[in-house]
C-alpha cells in the first residue's frame, strides 16, 4: 500500500479544493485503514478486500465500501478513509506494477533493471523505500503536520472495522513517520511519487464528485 505520507499528501491535496473542516478528522481518515498491521488485525478487513479475494488481491473493493458507508461520507473522517481506499486502487492496480511484480518478487530500480530477489529481500526494499521518500514528499508539498502534534477532538468513528480507541496509537505513529529521515531510495523518486499524488488528487475528486454529496 501507499505510505503514510503519500496518503496524507493525497488527502490534503483533495482538501485544497473541497475545503472541508475540520481538516483534522479528514487527514485522521485518510491513515486510519493502515491501523490493522499496526493492532494485529487484517488488513483485508479494514480495506474493504473480499475475504475469498484476500490471498490474491490487495486492492479494497470500493463497491463493499460504499454499500456500507456511502451515507456517512458527508462526515469529514469517513470521507478521509474513503479517499485512503481510493489511494490505494490507484496504487496497486497503476504504480505498484511499474516497479515491481509480486508474482515474480522482481523490482525494477529506477535505472530500470529489473532484479529478482527472495520474499524477505523484495518486501524489505519496498517497504524502506516508502519511509526513505518521506521527508522529500513533506518538503516538496510543504506539509504542515502540527495538527497531529496538538491535542484535538478525535471524530466520532462510524466505520466499524476500525476501532477508535487505536486512534491515540496511530497519532504517535504518524509522528514517528513523518520526521524519519531521508535516504538512498532504490526504487522511487519524488518525480514518480508527485506524479501519482497529483494524479490519485484527481481521481479521487472524480470518485467523489459522483457520489453527489
Amino acid at each position: 500500500m501507499a505510505s503514510a505520507i503519500i496518503h496524507m499528501a493525497v488527502a490534503k491535496k483533495v482538501n485544497e479544493v473541497l475545503k472541508i473542516k475540520p481538516e483534522n478528522h479528514l487527514l485522521l481518515g485518510s491513515i486510519a485503514p493502515d491501523i490493522a498491521k499496526m493492532v494485529g488485525s487484517q488488513r483485508y478487513i479494514s480495506h474493504f478486500i473480499n475475504e475469498s479475494d484476500k490471498d490474491f488481491t490487495n486492492v479494497p473493493n470500493i463497491d463493499n465500501f460504499l454499500k456500507k458507508y456511502k451515507e456517512y461520507l458527508i462526515n469529514p473522517y469517513e470521507l478521509g478513509y474513503y479517499i485512503h481506499l481510493l489511494t490505494d486502487v490507484l496504487w496497486f492496480q497503476e504504480y505498484l506494477p511499474n516497479i515491481a511484480d509480486d508474482r515474480e518478487l522482481v523490482i525494477i530500480n529506477k535505472d530500470g533493471i529489473a532484479i529478482k530477489y527472495d520474499e524477505e529481500e523484495y518486501l524489505k526494499i519496498l517497504y524502506n523505500d516508502y519511509t526513505s521518500m518521506n521527508i522529500d514528499i513533506v518538503d516538496y508539498y510543504g506539509l504542515d503536520f502540527s495538527l497531529f502534534y496538538e491535542k484535538f477532538d478525535y471524530p466520532i468513528n462510524h466505520i466499524e472495522e476500525v476501532d477508535e480507541k487505536y486512534f491515540d496509537d496511530v497519532i504517535e505513529k504518524f509522528g514517528i513517520l513523518s520526521s524519519s529521515e531521508s535516504n538512498v531510495s532504490y526504487t522511487m523518486d519524488i518525480k514518480r511519487i508527485v506524479h501519482f499524488i497529483e494524479y490519485a488528487t484527481v481521481y479521487c475528486l472524480d470518485e467523489i464528485r459522483k457520489l453527489s454529496i
